[in-house]
């Protein structure tokens, strides 16, 4: 959801971000409502059609898989 209030105070309607950055409807509205595993350019693109800021926090996790760790990361957007 931090998504779609970037974009609104942006001032850019969905259909209009969408255009900005070559991005069905469709395909942009499931990023900002689920967007799970986007891949950093996507964001790349999503804050420089808009023009604003946004900042990434990354967080080191580990998840076991098959009794192994396996090194991993969660990645948090948060206004700039």
């Amino acid at each position: 959801m931090l998504l779609a209030e970037h974009r609104e105070k942006a001032g850019f309607s969905l259909s209009q971000l969408a255009k900005r950055i070559k991005m069905q409807k469709t395909a942009l509205s499931r990023l900002e409502n689920h967007g799970e595993d986007v891949l950093l350019s996507t964001i790349t693109r999503y804050v420089e059609a808009t023009g604003r800021p946004i900042a990434l926090r990354i967080f080191p996790t580990t998840d076991r898989h098959d009794g192994r760790r396996k090194p991993s990361a969660t990645i948090e957007l948060a206004s700039a």
